[in-house]
């Protein structure tokens, strides 16, 4: 009984063996081919990052982020401070064919001030930084070809469904 079980796996593995006739460059191009037919197969089921959408996603950050700064609800401030960070990196990453993209990185000293003053809890430089990013935003909207795009501190909070207190 011991022999045939042996003489089963011996067999077993002796048919798994495959024989392989191509070079390792016919291989490679066989994986390139699977994989160009899976891009293709999966182009267009997924949106392209809309850059309206997104920039408007981060016309509601910065607007939040304002309020939960002004509230001193640091936590709020932090949350809206990194999906800021967030939407801007996935419009360099994902849509660095557009010429108003390279522009970004203006707004990237500024959204670290605001980092700053929110880790340090400070109300004085989180509203100046604030005004400084705001005013970083409007200046590279005029250099990317959109001047009549003018942004401003929020003065009335558009979201009455959400309180900003701590």
């Amino acid at each position: 009984m011991r022999y045939c079980f042996f003489f089963l796996i011996i067999f077993a593995l002796g048919s798994c063996k495959q024989q392989t006739d191509f070079s390792q460059g016919d291989f490679n191009l066989i994986l390139e081919q699977k994989m160009d037919s899976l891009e293709k197969r999966i182009a267009g089921k997924y949106p392209k990052v809309s850059y309206g959408g997104t920039m408007l996603l981060i016309q509601s950050h910065h607007s939040k982020l304002w309020f939960a700064g002004m509230a001193e609800n640091w936590d709020l401030a932090d949350f809206y401070h990194h999906e800021t960070e967030e939407h801007f990196e996935l419009l360099e990453e994902y849509r660095a064919d557009k010429e108003a993209t390279k522009h970004i990185k203006m707004i990237k000293p500024f959204l670290e001030k605001i980092d700053r003053a929110i880790e340090e809890q400070n109300l004085n430089k989180f509203e100046k930084s604030f005004h400084d990013m705001t005013q970083t935003c409007t200046q590279c909207h005029q250099i990317s070809g959109h001047p009549k795009i003018v942004i401003q501190v929020p003065t009335e909070n558009p979201y009455t469904n959400q309180t900003f207190k701590k």
